[in-house]
């Protein structure tokens, strides 16, 4: 065994021997800190993120979240909305019904959100969440689709069932076959990223940037 190792055990060593030496009220101590941190940080995410969005990115006229704010957060005048930010707002309201039980308002939140996946951006004739609709939710562009995309669709639609046990978000969730029958690459592994809106594969040309 080479000295350099020699000397990386013997410090190890020395260190476990002075962590195990800590007395009673020392790890009490230092358990303490790590509760008040841990609170520290719930009510900053509480009070600086969650409270902030929720309930104000609720679109309490065409369904689904809102995600274009100006510097006051007062709604934008341009709503258009993608599969990305509103699968993340689902999955947020989602998991803060499940770390805040006792609020109830977030189970509403998340099932609101989900509704709008569910009935505005799945596309009913081919499958997959749409990557963009206006703010009612109709499809916009050439109704492209991407993995990026319809993986937060996903993830979603998943935790909102996870925490709802709503089978309609398990029944969305498992008729989510875009990204295995169209978007995997069987040769050299991993996932195309654009696909056309009947899942075929968009061909990246020689010339395309890679960022």
């Amino acid at each position: 065994m080479s000295k350099s190792i020699q000397s990386a055990f013997f410090f190890l060593t020395l260190l476990l021997m002075v962590i195990s030496c800590k007395t009673k009220e020392q790890k009490t101590e230092v358990m303490s800190e790590r509760l008040a941190l841990a609170d520290t940080i719930e009510h900053l995410l509480r009070t600086n993120l969650v409270d902030i969005w929720y309930p104000t990115c609720i679109d309490t006229v065409y369904g689904g979240y809102l995600t274009s704010f100006d510097k006051d957060f007062h709604p934008g005048t341009n709503q258009q909305k993608m599969i990305v930010s509103q699968g993340r707002l689902l999955w947020n309201a989602s998991k803060a019904a499940i770390h805040w039980p006792a609020d109830k308002q977030f189970m509403a939140y998340a099932k609101h959100g989900f509704e709008f996946l569910r009935d505005k951006m799945w596309d009913k004739q081919y499958g997959g969440f749409y990557q963009l609709v206006d703010q009612v939710g109709n499809p916009l562009g050439d109704t492209a689709k991407t993995a990026y995309g319809n993986s937060f669709g996903l993830y979603g639609a998943a935790t909102y069932y996870m925490m709802s046990k709503d089978p309609e978000g398990l029944d969305l969730a498992k008729n989510f076959h875009l990204p295995e029958d169209h978007s995997h690459d069987p040769v050299h592994k991993g996932y195309y990223q654009h696909l056309t809106k009947t899942g075929a594969v968009i061909q990246r040309p020689a010339f395309t940037p890679s960022t």
